[in-house]
């Protein structure tokens, strides 16, 4: 199981590390120094950031339902604890930084501070379904996977988290992106295709990892199905919804399978650095978007030079996992074992309570 997670760890930490990387290139590729044909040429044509997240969608269908479906007492009561002290603390620290660097150093490009009362909601995490701007715009990542869980506890609390269930699901999701790039195309409506899409490359990732890990034989053509049918109704659902623009978000997702596929079956990493990369994978997506902007305030797009982009992409690269290492070692480690210590007391509670019931 270690050598399990270990590669599974590094997965996030490459798509972590692919989110910061697009990052940098988004802002650099204004500058008129920024002269690579091939780069600006995966700028252009593929979403790198957005393929990153995909990675991350997979490997959370790949691993959430499986921590939910394994027989524990009180397991749904367990999955909450767990979530809360594994997605809020590093989160809420990601919102007082920014509100820190905000107040010393002012407007930042990748922040969007605007209210008092703005940043309290974000605190939620939720702000989104309130009608509340994020204030790193990284956070509608958060949003779905909290849809995300809810419904695996759904699934889970009437007994319906199963690969069985999982596939419905992720036709479901099929058809509500279809169905809102239809209304976009024919009434202007912009539905959120990334909500739906997002849902299905979840549960595609529970299905597969049932198939891969479960060794469960009898999903090997569904799987492929499936995957199939994916790329089918993604052509169709991003060219009603995108137009002009759809072939490069469809070469996104193209990417983003065929690297986790190679990644979870191929070239697994178990490499310690890639591992650690994982590990702090989820403070460095949280994080990164602030060291980026701190590093800005020193730099403008129209006056870099070429040694200036690399000093500029070195910098960000060490002030982000900085941050991130900072985090995850005193924030969102700690934390983890706090959850983990918070479930061990109420097991140990309830076996007493049970004990003296029995007396």
């Amino acid at each position: 199981m270690k050598e399990r997670l270990d590669y599974l760890d590094s997965i996030r930490g490459v798509a972590a590390t692919l989110v910061l990387v697009a990052h940098l290139i988004g802002y650099i590729y204004k500058s008129p120094e920024f002269n690579y044909i091939f780069i600006s040429y995966l700028y252009e044509n593929i979403n790198l950031g957005r393929a990153g997240v995909i990675v991350f969608f997979i490997t959370s269908g790949f691993v959430i339902p499986w921590s939910l479906s394994k027989p524990a007492p009180h397991a749904l009561k367990n999955f909450a604890v767990k979530r809360i002290f594994r997605l809020y603390p590093a989160y809420w620290f990601s919102i007082i930084l920014s509100v820190v660097a905000f107040v010393i150093l002012g407007e930042l490009h990748y922040l969007h501070i605007d209210s008092l009362s703005q940043v309290i909601t974000n605190f939620t995490m939720i702000q989104k379904y309130l009608g509340v701007d994020s204030v790193i715009d990284a956070y509608w990542t958060l949003h779905l996977e909290l849809v995300f869980y809810f419904i695996c506890a759904g699934m889970f609390y009437f007994g319906l988290l199963n690969d069985r269930y999982s596939i419905y699901m992720l036709l479901f999701s099929f058809l509500i992106a279809l169905l809102f790039a239809f209304v976009r195309y024919q009434y202007s409506i912009k539905l959120p295709i990334v909500m739906p899409l997002g849902l299905a490359a979840m549960f595609y990732g529970s299905v597969l990892r049932s198939w891969l890990m479960d060794k469960n034989k009898e999903l090997k053509v569904p799987v492929y199905i499936l995957t199939i049918l994916f790329f089918i109704v993604l052509f169709f659902a991003q060219k009603m919804y995108y137009l002009e623009g759809w072939a490069k978000w469809y070469a996104t997702y193209v990417l983003a399978f065929a690297m986790f596929y190679s990644l979870i079956s191929i070239c697994k990493l178990h490499n310690k650095v890639f591992v650690y990369i994982g590990r702090i994978s989820y403070s460095l997506y949280l994080l990164h978007p602030i060291a980026i902007s701190i590093v800005l305030c020193f730099w403008s797009a129209d006056s870099l030079s070429s040694l200036s982009l690399i000093i500029f992409c070195v910098l960000a690269f060490i002030l982000s996992f900085s941050f991130a290492s900072f985090s995850y070692h005193f924030i969102e480690n700690p934390s983890l074992v706090l959850g983990r210590k918070f479930i061990f007391k109420k097991r140990t509670n309830c076996s007493s309570i049970a004990i003296i019931e029995r007396l």
